[in-house]
């Protein structure tokens, strides 16, 4: 039954998609396919796949969180532009 789970689990964090219905996702600080992504793409931090607690515990995930921030920035951006254009 673990071997089942870890498989399944491992498959669905290193897909490279987001699947919203995964149950994985109810899992209290269960990773994403998104947050695991980083790690292979950045090579640094993100090491948990299943759980990241201990990535915020030991603050190996900040440089995800700063990408996100700036993640969002770059689309708040886009998105006002965009507006704007739309406006005129």
């Amino acid at each position: 039954m673990w071997v089942a789970l870890r498989v399944t689990e491992t498959v669905d964090g290193h897909c490279g998609y987001e699947f919203s219905w995964s149950p994985y996702r109810l899992i209290p600080f269960s990773g994403s396919a998104e947050y695991h992504n980083y790690h292979h793409s950045h090579n640094v931090g993100n090491f948990g796949s299943f759980f990241t607690l201990w990535d915020s515990f030991c603050k190996t995930n900040r440089w995800y969180h700063r990408h996100l921030d700036r993640k969002r920035q770059l689309e708040a951006s886009v998105t006002k532009v965009k507006d704007e254009e739309k406006a005129n």
